[in-house]
C-alpha cells in the first residue's frame, strides 16, 4: 500500500483487504501536534479494537494510560505489568514454602528451620510441614528463618495449647504446623496428627511363599509378629517398658487366643474349634472359665460330676448349678439384713423358703424325710424299719435302713411315705408337716395323736403321751383325700426323728 489511508471526520478508516499471511504492521498517524480531541481517545478499528491515538513523541509502556482495578492500582500500563508479575512470581514461591516439608535443625527442644525462599515475616496463619529430624522430649520451640524463637505447641482434649509431650511426634515425623499470630500449633493427638507410624516388625512364617523368619525381639510399641500356616501367630503391641499388649494366635488344632499380658502373668481368651469350647484363664492359672454348648464351668473343664472328685462350680444349659470346693464352703448365701435368703418353686408356685432373723435360720415348709428301700405304697402309708441296710452301687451306707408298712403299734415306726425318686428309692418322711394315711371311717381332731394300727395304715392313739408309737399328731380334721380301698388321708405333723 503505496498512499496512506485517511480516516473521515469522524476518524473512521475505510476497509482494508489484504490477501496475505504475513503479520500486517499498521502506523497509525495523524498531524504534528495531534489534535488535542484526538490523544486518549479510543477509536474503533478492525481486527485490533481498539486504538488509541498518542503523540508521536510519546514511546514506551509507562506513558500508556492503564485503568486502576483493585488488585492493580496502577496508572500505567508498564508499572501494572511489573505489579503482575511480581506477585505471580510471589504466589509461586509462597506455595513451592507451603508444599516443602523443611527438616528441622537446632538442638534439643529448641528447633530451627530454614525455607527456601526464607520467611520475611511470620504473618499471620503461615503454615508449613516440618519433618522433625529428632523427637521433642516436652515443651518446645521453634525457630524459622532466624525470625525469633516461639512456642512450639499441640491443641489437648480441651481445644486449648498445650506443651508437647514425649511420644507425640516420633523422629522422622512429618508434621503440619500452624502460626496463630502468637505461636507454633504442631497438628499431634487432639490436633489431628500428621506423623508417621512407629517402626514395625514382621517375623514368623511366610508372606506369600516367601520366608520371614521364626522368632523376633523387639522393644518398639506396635511390632507385629507373625507366623503363617500351621505355626502359632501373633498380633502384639510392645510397650516401651513391659512387653504388654494383646496377641492372637492360631494353631493347626483349630484353637484361636487372644492373650492380654504384661509380661509377668497374662489373662487368655480362646475358642477351639475341635470341642466348641471358649475357655477363660488369668494370672497364668489353668482354665478359669468354660464356656459350651452345655453351659458355664468355673474352674472345672466339664459340667460338674458330683460322682467324680471335681471343684469348681457349673451352671448347665438346662438350669442346673453344681458348686464343689475342696476343704472350703461351697456356697455361701448372704444378704444385708433379716429376711428371706432362699426360695423354692414348683413350675410357678413358691412352695417353701429358707430365712434368717435375730441369728435364727428358719425352714417353711418344712418336712425332712429319709432314702430307703422297700415296697412301695401309696402317700401316706407309714413304715417301720427293718434290719436290714439299704444298699446302693459304689457306695457305702452304714445309717439308713430299708423299711416296710408298719405292724400294729410298731415301736419301730420310721415315718410317713412321701414319694418314690426317679432312681427307685423310698422317701420316708419323719419330722415336718405332712400328711397320714388312716384306717377307713377314722374321724381324727385336731390335737389327736396317731399311732400305727398295722398294714401300714394310722388310727388315733387313745391318750395324749407321745410314745415310741407314735407317728404323728392331727393338724386339721379336714380330710385331704379318700383312697380306693377306703383309707382317708389327714394333715399332720410328723413326731418320728
Amino acid at each position: 500500500m503505496a498512499q496512506p489511508v485517511q480516516a473521515d471526520a469522524n476518524g473512521v478508516f475505510p476497509d482494508i483487504y489484504v490477501n496475505s499471511a504475513a503479520p500486517l504492521r499498521v502506523l497509525i498517524s495523524a498531524p504534528d501536534p495531534v489534535d488535542s480531541n484526538l490523544i486518549g481517545v479510543t477509536l474503533p478499528g478492525y481486527p485490533m479494537d481498539n486504538i488509541v491515538p498518542l503523540a508521536s513523541e510519546v514511546t514506551g509502556a509507562a506513558n500508556i494510560p492503564f485503568s486502576p482495578t483493585e488488585a492493580l492500582p496502577q496508572e500505567n500500563v508498564q508499572a501494572a505489568i511489573e505489579a503482575a508479575a511480581a506477585s505471580s512470581s510471589g504466589q509461586t514461591e509462597l506455595v513451592a514454602r507451603s508444599l516443602t516439608a523443611w527438616v528441622t535443625g537446632g538442638t534439643l527442644d529448641a528447633f530451627s528451620l530454614t525455607p527456601d525462599p526464607a520467611l520475611v515475616d511470620y504473618g499471620s496463619w503461615s503454615a508449613f510441614l516440618v519433618q522433625f529430624n529428632r523427637a521433642p522430649t516436652g515443651a518446645s520451640t521453634l525457630n524459622i528463618s532466624g525470625l525469633g524463637t516461639r512456642q512450639l505447641r499441640k491443641i489437648g482434649p480441651a481445644g486449648t495449647a498445650i506443651d508437647l509431650v514425649s511420644g507425640d511426634i516420633p523422629t522422622g515425623a512429618t508434621v503440619l504446623v500452624v502460626y496463630d499470630g502468637t505461636r507454633f500449633i504442631a497438628r499431634v493427638g487432639h490436633g489431628m496428627a500428621a506423623q508417621s507410624p512407629a517402626a514395625v516388625a514382621i517375623t514368623g512364617g511366610a508372606i506369600n511363599g516367601t520366608s520371614i523368619g521364626a522368632t523376633a525381639t523387639s522393644t518398639v510399641r506396635g511390632t507385629v509378629v507373625t507366623g503363617i500356616g500351621d505355626s502359632i501367630s501373633q498380633v502384639r503391641a510392645v510397650g516401651t517398658v513391659q512387653d504388654a499388649g494383646v496377641r492372637i494366635d492360631t494353631t493347626a488344632t483349630g484353637t484361636a487366643y487372644v492373650t492380654a499380658y504384661d509380661g509377668a502373668s497374662a489373662g487368655v481368651i480362646s475358642y477351639n474349634h475341635a470341642d466348641d469350647k471358649w475357655r477363660v484363664r488369668a494370672g497364668g492359672a489353668g482354665t478359669q472359665l468354660l464356656v459350651n454348648n452345655s453351659g458355664v464351668m468355673v474352674g472345672a473343664a466339664e459340667l460338674i460330676n458330683p460322682t467324680l472328685v471335681e471343684y469348681g462350680c457349673s451352671l448347665s444349659t438346662a438350669g442346673l448349678g453344681t458348686f464343689s470346693a475342696s476343704n472350703n464352703v461351697a456356697l455361701r448365701v448372704k444378704r444385708s439384713n433379716d429376711g428371706t435368703l432362699v426360695q423354692f418353686y414348683s413350675g410357678v408356685t413358691q412352695e417353701a423358703v429358707i430365712s434368717v432373723a435375730s441369728g435364727t435360720v428358719t425352714y417353711g415348709s418344712f418336712c425332712g424325710t429319709h432314702w430307703s428301700q422297700g415296697p412301695n405304697e401309696l402317700p401316706g402309708t407309714i413304715y417301720e424299719t427293718i434290719d436290714d441296710m439299704a444298699e446302693w452301687d459304689g457306695e457305702e451306707n452304714d445309717k439308713l435302713p430299708r423299711a416296710r408298712p408298719a405292724e400294729e403299734a410298731s415301736p419301730a415306726v420310721y415315718g410317713v411315705f412321701s414319694h418314690m425318686d426317679e432312681d427307685g428309692d423310698l422317701h420316708i418322711a419323719s419330722l415336718g408337716a405332712l400328711f397320714v394315711r388312716l384306717q377307713p371311717g377314722a374321724e381324727p381332731r385336731r390335737g389327736d395323736l396317731i399311732m400305727s394300727a398295722g398294714g401300714g395304715l394310722g388310727r388315733v392313739q387313745p391318750d395324749d403321751i407321745v410314745r415310741a408309737s407314735t407317728v404323728a399328731k392331727i393338724t386339721s380334721g379336714r380330710l385331704i383325700r379318700s383312697y380306693p380301698d377306703g383309707s382317708l388321708l389327714f394333715p399332720c405333723t410328723l413326731h418320728c426323728g
